[in-house]
């Protein structure tokens, strides 16, 4: 398997299929026997169990694509090329994590903040995307300043060093657009919606901010900043109600960070 090229792009897309069918089948059936059990919704319990679901079923895919590849186990490596079988399985399997979450709240009623925005708090979105990219490049210049430079996230190396093809356009076009909406539907969408119903929205705005931060863990040293981001984006869907502004907002961050990057 070596996902370069039109062939490339077409294990990626078929791998997709194949993770959001098990991820959403299998979570809505959990989640659905999850409310027959306990009839009531417990706004703690759920959304550990959910990360926990995301966390387990990332894993579960990853290692079910590589044999479903049949990938030897001694060559699973730290995958960050496009062309490394075991890169791509990771990151179809944090795609069908966050699709399982998404199951998973829907089978058992959570909601996720899906009202309408008005183009007031759309714009404010935009203008939190802009935020956004200035916290993280002042983050980024203040550490090189002290002598830590930052790396980037692997799948942003993997699209920097990728050659030009069909599968560098499927990840890119996951990056800007499919990324934006999937996790701001689980940590603003479904997270911040249920731990503020329960703690109030200084930690429904806090907690899934700093979760945030830690899911794109790729230095320690950027954990903080991109926290930073996720509690700005917190703020916009707390003060809006709807999570599309976040959404906007994440999405203009995406864009312009990757077109400065390959620039």
């Amino acid at each position: 398997m070596t996902p370069t090229g039109d062939v490339g792009a077409l294990a990626l897309v078929l791998g997709l299929v194949f993770v959001a069918t098990v991820a959403i089948t299998g979570a809505t059936l959990a989640g659905w026997a999850w409310r027959r059990m306990t009839r009531r919704a417990d706004l703690l319990l759920e959304p550990a169990l959910a990360l926990v679901g995301l966390i387990g079923t990332a894993a579960t895919l990853t290692f079910g694509l590589l044999l479903v590849w049949r990938v030897p186990a001694g060559t699973w490596g730290e995958g960050t090329s496009l062309a490394d079988p075991l890169f791509v399985a990771s990151l179809l399997g944090t795609v069908g994590g966050h699709l399982a979450v998404l199951a998973w709240a829907r089978a058992v009623g959570a909601p996720v903040a899906l009202t309408r925005a008005t183009p007031r708090w759309m714009l404010v979105g935009v203008c939190a995307g802009g935020c956004a990219l200035l916290l993280s490049a002042a983050w980024t210049e203040t550490a090189r300043m002290f002598g830590r430079p930052l790396a980037d996230q692997e799948l942003v190396s993997s699209l920097l060093d990728a050659e030009p093809g069909a599968a560098r356009v499927v990840a890119l076009l996951f990056v800007v657009a499919a990324a934006p909406v999937l996790e701001e539907l689980v940590f603003r969408g479904y997270l911040q919606t249920t731990l503020s119903a329960r703690f109030g929205a200084v930690v429904g705005v806090l907690v899934p901010g700093f979760l945030f931060g830690l899911f794109h863990l790729a230095d320690p040293a950027v954990v903080p900043a991109l926290a930073g981001v996720g509690i700005l984006l917190g703020w916009v869907r707390h003060a809006s109600g709807s999570v599309y502004p976040a959404m906007v907002g994440h999405l203009v961050n995406n864009v312009a960070a990757m077109a400065l990057a390959l620039a």
